[in-house]
């Protein structure tokens, strides 16, 4: 998808949307506090676009790639907790 969605970026987002939604029912089942951060993300950045930007199916220029990796490192740092105090002390014991 991500080949399809560079060269026609709006055509490509309804089907996007359309494939994430049984993994949202899982996951609101699951890990609704999770998934309620990942919308919240996705709401952050849909907001960002004018009408005119969003609604343009031209190709993506490479910087799309480079946001897009930027973005899963942020994300994936987020994810990662350090360990705490007591967990660190837990295991000299």
């Amino acid at each position: 998808m991500m080949q399809r969605f560079a060269d026609r970026p709006y055509s490509t987002w309804r089907t996007i949307e359309l494939a994430l939604a049984p993994y949202k029912t899982r996951l609101r089942s699951s890990r609704g506090g999770f998934l309620f951060k990942m919308e919240s993300l996705l709401d952050e950045v849909m907001c960002a676009f004018t009408g005119d930007d969003f609604t343009q199916d031209a190709s993506l220029s490479g910087e799309f790639l480079l946001g897009y990796h930027c973005q899963r490192k942020a994300l994936k740092s987020t994810d990662e907790t350090p360990p705490t105090q007591d967990s660190a002390t837990d295991s000299i014991d």
